[in-house]
Formats: C-alpha cells, structure tokens, sequence
C-alpha cells in the first residue's frame, strides 16, 4: 500500500489548521472499507480488470450500505477500466 500526504503550509511550513488536507491512498478492500465506513474518504477510484470468475473480497469491505457516486469518470486504462466518482 502506497500513501501520500500533501497538506496546506504558511511560510513557516506549519500546518494551516482551517484548510483540508489530501490523502491518495492505495488500499486493499480492508483499508479501503475502513476509510469509507469512518466517512474518511471523500472520492474513490476502482480498477476493473477483464478477468472473469473467481471468488475475491468486496472492494469496500464491511461497508454494508451502498453509497451513490457523483461526477463519474470512465476511462479505458489498456485492457482495465478505471471508474472514479465522489461518495454521495
């Protein structure tokens, strides 16, 4: 799992405590599930590869209520898709 910080700094590099941070996180569906479920997570972007079959975890592990996604981005990454949206 890879994860990268970029926050907000005044000249003197300490952080700006009104403004947002943003957090790119690559995780699994036990990370991923959690940054969901504690309403951390504000976009979420899945990898589709055209694999079929198989018995794999969910992909928001523990997030038992669906959450409708706005401003939806497809793209065609070679063979994958890339679906990308906000959480509602």
């Amino acid at each position: 799992m890879g994860l990268q910080v970029a926050a907000d700094h005044e000249q003197g590099g300490d952080p700006v405590p009104h403004r947002r941070a943003e957090l790119l996180g690559g995780a699994g569906p036990h990370v991923a599930g959690s940054l969901v479920r504690s309403g951390l997570a504000d976009r979420v972007l899945f990898l589709l590869s055209p694999i079929a079959g198989g018995d794999g975890p969910p992909a928001l592990d523990g997030v038992a209520k669906p959450a409708d996604l706005r401003d939806v981005r497809i793209r065609r990454m070679g063979a994958d898709l890339a679906v990308e949206g906000a959480l509602a």
